[in-house]
């Protein structure tokens, strides 16, 4: 609430806080964005975010010492959908990452209202697990579309971890189709060296769906 006009609006003093929070009309407002907060509160026109609560009890040294968190004022003259605060929001909190290797140029979602929070393997490496996160409250019919091309891509990064630098360009080679001897040129390999990595690297991935993927 950002008045305290009933008793029930009094106790609300604070309310729970993730990634963002708005005070917003139909075409303008202003939003809060941080990485790690948990609480805010607004009151006659300000809204303040709880950066420490350092309880006593039960642990008395809770939140003491150095603390690092990032948050940013943000002002919009549209609406929260148009102004994209939730995107802003998931940008400040999980930015951008590069990483080398090669993967397929892949659009994972259309719809810009569906984000993928989380994403991971289970223990046999057989399986996946994605959490979407639909943001506006809107429905997304094609969102099934999307899961296969990223349970390839998680099987195909996690498996990757086991690779060496020459082994991953050698599997690189393998996806790209080029023959035995191109690759035991690019890669200065004799025969035995040849079949070693590939035997290698056909117990850890499976090249057949990876291929499919990749066509």
């Amino acid at each position: 609430p950002n008045h305290k006009t009933r008793q029930y609006d009094k106790d609300r003093f604070e309310v729970c806080n993730y990634k963002w929070s708005a005070l917003a009309e139909s075409k303008r407002g202003v939003a809060v964005l941080n990485d790690c907060k948990y609480g805010i509160s607004a009151d006659s026109g300000r809204m303040s975010l709880t950066l420490l609560r350092a309880a006593v009890n039960p642990a008395p040294f809770a939140d003491k010492g150095i603390h690092k968190f990032t948050y940013s004022f943000m002002p919009f003259t549209e609406s929260i959908t148009d102004a994209d605060v939730i995107e802003q929001g998931y940008e400040l909190n999980c930015p951008i990452v590069a990483k080398s290797g090669y993967v397929k140029e892949q659009s994972y979602n259309s719809k810009c209202n569906v984000y993928s929070g989380t994403f991971s393997l289970d223990d046999s490496l057989n399986d996946s697990n994605t959490k979407y996160e639909e943001m506006y409250g809107l429905n997304d019919p094609g969102i099934e579309n999307d899961i296969k091309s990223k349970e390839i891509i998680s099987y195909l990064l996690e498996k990757m971890k086991l690779l060496s630098e020459k082994d991953k360009q050698f599997f690189f080679y393998l996806i790209e189709e080029k023959s035995q001897q191109e690759i035991m040129l690019l890669l200065g390999l004799n025969i035995r060296q040849f079949y070693r990595i590939r035997d290698k690297i056909r117990k850890i991935m499976d090249l057949d769906i990876i291929k499919d993927y990749f066509k």
